[in-house]
């Protein structure tokens, strides 16, 4: 089945989202279970998105940049471009959810 470019934008942002609101609500709850003061939750929420970030864009900036030649010929840069902007936005949205999740379980 040929995929469009908003497909991969949804699939990266589910992908973000779910990924990022796991790591956010264990980062604040890790934080909050070793009473922490509020800088060590933002620290906490700061590597939980770093960690997000690591683990969902290595492989699409690698694809567009690094390992264009082995890509699939029927994987465009623009569906690439669309999974990392999709990423992104996901990671955003899941910081907020999982920061929310957090809150629920206080």
């Amino acid at each position: 089945m040929l995929a469009t470019s908003s497909d991969y934008l949804l699939r990266g942002s589910l992908q973000g989202l779910v990924l990022e609101s796991a790591l956010a609500s264990a980062g604040m709850l890790v934080a909050r279970s070793v009473d922490s003061s509020s800088l060590e939750m933002v620290v906490a929420l700061l590597g939980a998105v770093l960690c997000g970030m690591l683990i969902l864009l290595w492989r699409p900036l690698f694809d567009l940049t690094v390992w264009k030649s082995r890509r699939s010929p029927f994987v465009l840069d623009e569906d690439v471009r669309a999974t990392i902007g999709g990423r992104l936005i996901g990671l955003v949205l899941g910081l907020g959810f999982g920061i929310t999740v957090a809150a629920w379980f206080r």
